[in-house]
């Protein structure tokens, strides 16, 4: 674990109803903060930004829908262009 980490907001645009009820289940500390808008739930999680945090985010494409930060976006997006390009 890197202890260098700081937490930041991660904005999640949830596409799955299991995946909510995944979030809502979990024991995140502080807790996820969710929004229900128009035609999705959108998560609110302030955590580190591990590996294994972004592993388990991209296990979860395309069933959620990274937001913010940007650049964790971003990231996931291009894992996700280079496995469906080979």
């Amino acid at each position: 674990i890197d202890h260098e980490l700081q937490p930041e907001e991660v904005v999640i645009k949830i596409n799955q109803v299991w995946i909510e009820n995944l979030l809502r289940d979990s024991n995140f500390n502080p807790q996820v903060e969710f929004k229900c808008l128009k035609n999705y739930t959108q998560a609110k999680i302030k955590i580190k930004i591990s590996p294994d945090f972004k592993n388990w985010l991209f296990g979860m494409m395309p069933g959620l829908q990274v937001m913010h930060p940007k650049s964790l976006k971003k990231e996931l997006t291009q894992r996700a262009q280079l496995i469906s390009s080979t």
